[in-house]
């Protein structure tokens, strides 16, 4: 996910909300126009672990923009961010860490899908469904691993690598027979995700 003007109108069309971390060079009459306005709006806030700036309403093609500005001190790096979200002096702080944590962690669960033995650059399939079968199997699996990495009392004594430990749920998983319970299949579920 980019910021480009197809994702801004499917994002309004299916009244989706985002916050995207926003590279200068990817639409550069947004970052153009804050430049400027962030010196006449004057919303800069100094706190002891950053610099926080935004700027609501930026106009691109019909679609009102808000960036969202974080200089990390310790880091010495700036993040940018644009967003649907109401931006107010009182939640910009929140609002630039939310945007951090959502690419965090798009970026290190790339980065650890790709790296630590899931495969997940290679195409394992010409079937559309079948690749996003393989996609939602590789999520799973993800997930799975990093409950069981959360709990380092119990791998504390497996003297193994994240690899090795990972190939021993792998292959645990594959000589396990799962049996299906058809009156299992016949009840509704329902699942919710709580944020705190």
């Amino acid at each position: 996910m980019y910021a480009s003007e197809g994702f801004f109108k499917e994002c309004r069309r299916k009244k989706w909300k985002y916050i995207l971390r926003y590279k200068e060079g990817s639409i550069p009459s947004i970052n153009q126009e804050y430049q400027v306005l962030k010196k006449q709006e004057k919303n800069l806030q100094e706190k002891p672990e950053g610099v926080y700036d935004y700027v609501t309403g930026i106009d691109y093609r019909g679609e009102s923009i808000n960036v969202v500005e974080y200089e990390a001190v310790e880091e010495k790096k700036k993040f940018l961010f644009v967003t649907d979200l109401s931006i107010t002096g009182r939640n910009v702080k929140e609002t630039a860490e939310r945007g951090r944590w959502r690419w965090k962690i798009e970026n290190e669960g790339f980065n650890a899908q790709k790296k630590q033995g899931y495969y997940l650059e290679h195409r394992f399939s010409h079937d559309y469904q079948g690749m996003k079968n393989h996609y939602y199997l590789i999520q799973i699996g993800h997930m799975i691993a990093q409950i069981i990495e959360a709990w380092e009392m119990l791998w504390e004594k497996v003297k193994q690598s994240r690899k090795q430990k990972h190939r021993l749920l792998l292959n645990a998983w594959k000589n396990r027979r799962i049996k299906e319970d058809e009156s299992e299949l016949e009840k509704k579920i329902q699942v919710r995700f709580v944020y705190n």
